[in-house]
């Protein structure tokens, strides 16, 4: 099934096996090139590079951990991917369903922590993205470097109507006004 949005372009990476995938929408009005694609049972990663007004590209990077798979597989995963882009002079978010909850205390949620911090990344959102009968937890995340950090804003979670995960929406604003930028 091909997906159409009128004014925005689409970059995908669908799953062999199985339905679904994931994608990221981005307005026409800037140029992309898919820098990356990666599918392994720990992770599948898309890895987009937006060019935005007078800055350097802003990467984008989606992530999915499919929930019964290797916390180990995917840290080491993401780990080897993170020490082979520029993530130190280049704005970046990544973001995605990571399948840990940022909610809890648990080993997996500890390891992640020391992967975010070894990179100096930090989650921006901070509300529950999905409610179970039994639970709520904190799994949908976006996450930047410090370039690209100041420029996330309007973050929100919202309800989802089609799926058992909230919506969480935000913007990139490369010029934010004078009075933010002195903070």
């Amino acid at each position: 099934m091909e997906l159409l949005f009128d004014g925005y372009t689409i970059s995908r990476l669908d799953r062999i096996s199985r339905g679904g995938g994931i994608l990221i929408l981005t307005k026409n009005k800037y140029k992309i090139t898919i820098e990356n694609t990666h599918l392994s049972e720990s992770i599948e990663l898309l890895h987009i590079s937006c060019e935005v007004k007078e800055s350097h590209p802003l990467q984008i990077i989606t992530v999915y951990r499919p929930p019964h798979s290797s916390i180990g597989g995917f840290i080491d995963s993401l780990t080897n991917y993170l020490n082979n882009i520029d993530y130190a002079t280049t704005p970046m978010i990544l973001m995605g369903d990571i399948n840990i909850d940022m909610n809890s205390n648990s080993t997996a949620q500890r390891d992640f922590v020391r992967l975010l911090n070894l990179y100096n990344l930090t989650v921006k959102n901070k509300k529950t993205t999905r409610i179970g009968k039994n639970s709520s937890t904190l799994i949908d995340l976006v996450i930047t470097n410090s370039l690209a950090s100041n420029y996330i804003t309007d973050i929100s979670t919202n309800t989802c109507h089609f799926s058992d995960h909230n919506q969480v929406t935000f913007a990139y604003k490369k010029n934010l006004p004078k009075k933010l930028l002195r903070k």
